[in-house]
């Protein structure tokens, strides 16, 4: 169970807490690092630029993609069992 808090000494509260309305929603251009998140079947919805950069491909290369099959890679460039 996620159980947060409003700040020190403040009872915690189970559950989600939505994001307060004064502070912007974190985005995946938020993070400096290469990201990208998939659905429930590993399909792409989105990517950051440093993704885009890393990888030297742009967002639309990605997005609707299966990441399994698209990112991972063996040593001969095949693509590993799922397992």
């Amino acid at each position: 169970m996620a159980v947060t808090s409003a700040g020190p000494g403040d009872p915690a509260t189970p559950g989600h807490q939505p994001w307060p309305d004064l502070v912007p929603a974190p985005s995946l251009e938020d993070v400096q690092a290469a990201a990208l998140t998939v659905d429930d079947d590993g399909v792409i919805v989105s990517v950051n630029g440093a993704a885009e950069s890393l990888l030297h491909r742009d967002r639309a290369d990605f997005v609707g993609q299966d990441a399994h099959a698209l990112l991972p890679r063996a040593s001969h460039g095949d693509v590993p069992p799922r397992t």
